[in-house]
């Protein structure tokens, strides 16, 4: 019968067969598998790894402490039935975040750029006196503090418009008024309180 099951080489390869078909064979280095390899768990130990690519250019390991995801050619794509894209490392550029398949977030030269609505459950912080929230198409309306002082900019043009039915300023401790406008009503201007 010309048909192998398995084949022992001397000084060489085992070779394991399934219809004739070769499916396994001992290398010098390892085992070579054609087809794919369904097993219950596959256990690796520190600093042992997966390698994916024929130049195993992915390659997934843990070293004992920390978990590493290595790529050397091209983006990391995390993507749902090969289309929907959830998040993109782009090689020697940016972190992409996507929301349903449209990109929300990304990292820039400069930082961070968000599409779309950005909603906080806490504070939003500048650590520093020189960062400035800035608002609009040319960064128009700036709100900034130097070290010494507050500010509230207009840098473009046209004018800065506070709108409300009623506008309070206070002294910072809320506690006397300063002015008071009233929509429909008056404009009252305070000394010490009065």
């Amino acid at each position: 019968h010309s048909e192998y099951m398995a084949r022992f080489k001397p000084d060489n390869a085992v070779e394991l067969y399934y219809d004739s078909t070769k499916k396994l064979d001992t290398q010098s280095w390892g085992i070579d598998v054609t087809g794919t390899v369904q097993c219950d768990q596959l256990t690796l130990l520190d600093n042992e790894g997966i390698k994916l690519g024929t130049g195993t250019d992915f390659q997934i390991f843990h070293d004992g402490s920390h978990t590493y995801l290595d790529n050397y050619v091209g983006n990391v794509i995390f993507r749902k039935d090969n289309n929907e894209i959830f998040l993109k490392m782009v090689e020697d550029g940016a972190v992409e975040l996507y929301h349903n398949g449209t990109k929300k977030a990304e990292t820039t030269a400069d930082g961070l750029t968000i599409n779309g609505v950005t909603v906080s459950t806490g504070n939003i912080q500048i650590n520093n006196d020189t960062g400035k929230v800035r608002l609009g198409a040319s960064q128009d309306l700036e709100i900034y503090h130097d070290g010494s002082h507050s500010y509230i900019t207009n840098a473009g043009t046209g004018r800065l418009y506070i709108n409300a039915d009623q506008i309070n300023l206070h002294n910072k401790a809320a506690s006397e008024n300063m002015l008071k406008a009233v929509a429909d009503g008056a404009v009252e201007l305070y000394y010490d309180n009065s």
